[in-house]
């Protein structure tokens, strides 16, 4: 199954006159305020619990069999000092409602972190799905430390998440928009990243069509030796799950056709197939390595050959050569 990218939502820019007023607004205002800090905090309003991240979260874990942990984070805003040098308690719930509406609102296919997978620390005790947090005098903000102490349980063809919600706030009031999270746990292998991809193709089909080089690509996880790749630099939304080329010097892609690596222990590329299918039924497109390339993973730098077969236009042998070098550039 192919992976798909979250897409965040960003804001519109505000007008240009209206930032003007606003500008000017506050600049009146500024002359009448306390200096910011504790001793601003006015005593009107009351204290309004929040989860820092608003809707959606991502952490990352790499998949080794060593500890790793993440930490989902809540807030309070209080309205007075008096407020803040108050213990509060809070519960915070882990919630499958919340992952079943985000999967709908998102057509994403979350599943539930397994509660075997992970612990949390003794200061957010857990009972059932109910995570206990306690803010102590003057504390803002609790970090909710998740520990993952073997990563390779996991299964990296999953999606992982954890959903969230703030189920009570003893004495607050919990805020009305920041008050549920997905928060999605990426898996990673060792080759998994952001890489700068060069080299040639050779297609007997068709001249025009050469390599898209240099281009950026991601090698995503896709298993526990496995990544696929994604068409990260190109301009097009209907590029981005396949193979990038130039034809006749103008961006294009090989429809139906994008490489999955397969590794053994040793760094080596030992398989490599096409995403859509061995073939793709549409096509008959399929992958497979080139034993003449290096075909190895070393420091960061993969360099493979492989060939794309499509009997229906080239009866016989592979209809194109790729010889390319995959630059690893940093973590996606």
């Amino acid at each position: 199954m192919l992976l798909h990218y979250q897409k965040n939502t960003y804001m519109k820019s505000i007008n240009l006159s209206i930032r003007f007023v606003l500008f000017f607004a506050l600049l009146g205002a500024a002359f009448s305020c306390k200096k910011p800090g504790v001793d601003s905090i006015t005593d009107e309003g009351q204290t309004i619990v929040k989860l820092a991240e608003s809707d959606y979260q991502l952490v990352a874990l790499d998949l080794v069999n060593t500890s790793q942990a993440f930490t989902v984070d809540l807030r309070r805003d209080v309205p007075n000092e008096s407020e803040l040098n108050k213990p509060l308690t809070v519960v915070l719930t882990l919630d499958p409602t919340v992952l079943t509406a985000y999967n709908t609102a998102h057509s994403t296919s979350y599943v539930q972190l397994p509660t075997a997978s992970y612990t949390l620390d003794q200061s957010t005790p857990i009972s059932g799905n109910n995570i206990t947090v306690t803010f102590a005098p003057g504390e803002f903000a609790k970090n909710i430390r998740f520990t993952v102490p073997d990563a390779t349980v996991l299964d990296p063809n999953d999606s992982y998440a954890l959903g969230f919600k703030i189920a009570s706030a003893e004495g607050a009031k919990i805020s009305s928009e920041l008050n549920n999270l997905v928060t999605e746990v990426g898996l990673k292998n060792k080759y998994d990243g952001v890489y700068r991809m060069t080299g040639t193709l050779v297609d007997v089909a068709s001249s025009g069509i050469t390599a898209k080089s240099p281009t950026t690509v991601h090698l995503v996880t896709i298993g526990e030796r496995k990544v696929q790749m994604y068409n990260a630099g190109t301009s097009s939304s209907s590029f981005l799950f396949l193979f990038p080329i130039l034809n006749a010097g103008a961006e294009s892609a090989y429809g139906g056709f994008l490489p999955e690596f397969e590794f053994d222990a040793n760094d080596r590329v030992v398989k490599v197939v096409n995403a859509y299918g061995q073939p793709n039924t549409s096509n008959t497109r399929s992958a497979e390595i080139d034993p003449s390339g290096v075909n190895k993973w070393e420091n960061g730098v993969l360099r493979v050959k492989f060939f794309m077969y499509q009997p229906n236009t080239v009866a016989s042998g592979p209809r194109t050569s790729f010889d390319l070098v995959f630059q690893y550039t940093g973590p996606r």
